[in-house]
Formats: C-alpha cells, sequence, structure tokens
C-alpha cells in the first residue's frame, strides 16, 4: 500500500522533469544562464527532483544510490549534452556539479531531517 504522500510526489517528478526539460531546451539569451543564481537554480532543482523521486518510489531496493541518484545523474548530464547541440545553449560541466551537489544536499542535510519529521517518516515504517 502506497503511503498518503506517494501521489503528490509523483506528480511533482513528473512535473519538475517536465518543466526541467523545457527550461534546459527552450532557447535563452548569453546573460540569463551565467552566474552563481543559474548554478544555486541547478542544485535547488535536483534536490527538488531528489526529493520527488526518492518519495515516489520508497520500497525500492537499494536506497537513494542504487538506482536513483545514477538516474537523476544521467538525467543532468543528458540535459548538458542536449544543451551542447543547441545554437543558443551549450555544455557547462558546472552545471553537472552543481545538480550533483543538490543531489548529495538531499542525501547528507535533507534525508536526515526528513526521518525525523513525523508526517514523512511513514516512508521508513514497516506497514
Amino acid at each position: 500500500m502506497p503511503y498518503p504522500l506517494q501521489t503528490l510526489f509523483r506528480i511533482g517528478l513528473f512535473l519538475g522533469l517536465t518543466v526541467g526539460t523545457w527550461l534546459a531546451t527552450a532557447p535563452a539569451d548569453s546573460t540569463s544562464s551565467m552566474g552563481f543564481d543559474d548554478k544555486l537554480a541547478h542544485l535547488l532543482a535536483f534536490v527538488a527532483l531528489a526529493i520527488c523521486l526518492d518519495f515516489s518510489f520508497p520500497d525500492s531496493p537499494g536506497g537513494f544510490w542504487r538506482w536513483k541518484g545514477p538516474a537523476l545523474m544521467a538525467y543532468g548530464f543528458l540535459i548538458e549534452l542536449i544543451q551542447y547541440q543547441l545554437p543558443t545553449r551549450s555544455f557547462s560541466l558546472a552545471d553537472f556539479v552543481a545538480d550533483v551537489l543538490g543531489l548529495l544536499i538531499y542525501v547528507w542535510l535533507l534525508l536526515p531531517i526528513a526521518r525525523r519529521t513525523p508526517l514523512l517518516r511513514r516512508r521508513w515504517e514497516s506497514p
């Protein structure tokens, strides 16, 4: 039986991937994709994607790094490869590093907090 918020997290995951892919492939001017704000946006987007993915499939064996983390890293790298092919975008290793940092922040900082939050900790409780 799914825990109560599982459907909400799956909707969030779908929307996050859809909007993220659209934003990453839409034409952009040269000033909007440079600097600290862009890296912070990458970091926060991947924190949100990690939360949604992890809570969408709570019963997956092996924890976050078995397939969820690698899948999100592959998504981030794929986005950079796609941007490399677009005339108004470019490949950025710094963007990919920001994506991975977002995943690490989720696992090392936010996940331990979530495990202690009453509404969310049901995800780890046995039926």
